[in-house]
């Protein structure tokens, strides 16, 4: 069963999409998995990361934080086209196979799952390899993980990317000239700056759960 949930708390991302693709891999007897990207304006897809069988075994491409254009992809990115699950059982009779980057993992056959949020790819999901044909069944399953486990990978992209973004944040205001600081809806500071501290007074850690109402400037305090 998945327990990505918990994993995902503790792993950045890259380290989310393996496990996830390992998973998805030994669920689905694949020993290659791949999980692309899709861009928002629909014309670009992104490799983001491969199963651990794939990277050790199979792929020597360094295709991460690249970006391919989907006109010029080959027939694995049929189900970016078409919004739905393709399967090739026989890789290698189709005439435009086109579009794998040098030293692409070999593909003998594949299943490849679109995922869809308002009617766009924002995902592609996809396994490979498979000892057997993959099935009408393995896409009934490979579909609800899909799903699942986008979600996800969703909130730990939305996770790290506000973590970025504080820290962004951080490094703006802690080396600002000016004294910033922040309060909650209690007017109680949650942040200080430096410089606000020293404005102040005091240190930043004795700021920090403070009413913003009791504060006052060291030379006022003789007047109180």
């Amino acid at each position: 069963s998945f327990s990505l949930n918990e994993f995902s708390i503790s792993h950045s991302l890259d380290e989310l999409l393996t496990e996830t693709l390992d998973q998805v891999c030994e669920l689905m007897n694949s020993p290659i998995g791949f999980y692309y990207f899709f861009s928002a304006d629909q014309k670009t897809i992104q490799l983001q990361g491969w199963s651990s069988s794939t990277t050790k075994e199979f792929c020597t491409a360094d295709g991460k934080e690249n970006h391919h254009d989907i006109s010029q992809a080959g027939v694995w990115a049929d189900c970016v086209r078409q919004k739905k699950p393709v399967i090739h059982n026989n890789y290698a009779s189709p005439p435009n196979k086109e579009g794998m980057p040098e030293g692409h993992a070999h593909l003998i056959n594949d299943l490849v799952m679109p995922i869809l949020r308002d009617d766009k790819v924002v995902a592609v999901l996809g396994v490979g390899n498979k000892q057997f044909e993959y099935t009408q069944r393995d896409v009934e399953i490979i579909n609800y993980v899909a799903d699942v486990t986008f979600h996800i990978v969703e909130q730990k992209r939305t996770e790290e990317k506000l973590l970025a973004s504080e820290q962004q944040f951080r490094q703006i205001v802690e080396t600002a000239e000016e004294g910033i600081w922040l309060t909650n809806l209690d007017r109680i500071i949650t942040f200080a700056n430096e410089k606000f501290a020293n404005m102040l007074g005091y240190t930043i850690d004795e700021l920090i759960g403070k009413s913003g109402f009791n504060f006052y400037f060291a030379e006022d305090l003789a007047f109180i």
